[in-house]
């Protein structure tokens, strides 16, 4: 599909394509170098959380976005999160940061990952932070899909919590939760 984009650059916005381009070359050196340690039962390492978040901030620095990501704690130690969780959480950081880049006003960005408590039990956080225009999550027209089908309702549906704190001119945060 990346070639074919390729390939097709002349039929969409470049920055979109050679996004999705970081993205995927990121996601393909992950699994070159995972090729011998397969998860177990369909869980993955908070590591690979953290190379589906870096892929998610590759496409998105191509696309003109600067993110500011941090460390993700315990990478290889932490807890072990569903597949499915861990693709929840790196699409709805995706959604929030392309959000940040369509309607912030702002270039800027901030990620972050946080284990609170012990590895287990505890939680899982990861936020998404801008000092952009903001707005109030009030006033979203309920037929707009983004924030609500691609942050809040993917989140709930693996278990967790999508909260959005914005205000105009306070910029906005999100805060995606998993119980681990």
């Amino acid at each position: 599909n990346t070639l074919t984009a390729l390939a097709r650059l002349g039929s969409g916005p470049a920055a979109e394509v050679v996004g999705q381009c970081w993205h995927d070359v990121t996601l393909v050196e992950h699994l070159l170098g995972a090729a011998g340690r397969p998860a177990q039962a369909g869980h993955q390492p908070l590591g690979d959380l953290g190379i589906g978040l870096a892929a998610v901030a590759s496409e998105m620095r191509s696309r003109g976005l600067v993110v500011h990501a941090g460390a993700v704690p315990g990478s290889t130690a932490g807890p072990a999160l569903p597949a499915a969780v861990c693709t929840a959480l790196a699409q709805a950081a995706r959604e929030a940061l392309a959000n940040v880049l369509s309607h912030a006003g702002t270039g800027e960005a901030w990620l972050d990952v946080v284990v609170t408590g012990p590895a287990s039990p505890g939680d899982l956080r990861v936020t998404v932070r801008d000092d952009g225009a903001g707005f109030d999550p009030d006033q979203v027209d309920p037929s707009r899909l983004g924030l609500r089908r691609s942050i809040i309702e993917r989140i709930a549906d693996c278990g967790g919590q999508a909260l959005v704190r914005s205000a105009p001119g306070q910029g906005t945060v999100v805060s995606l939760s998993w119980p681990c």
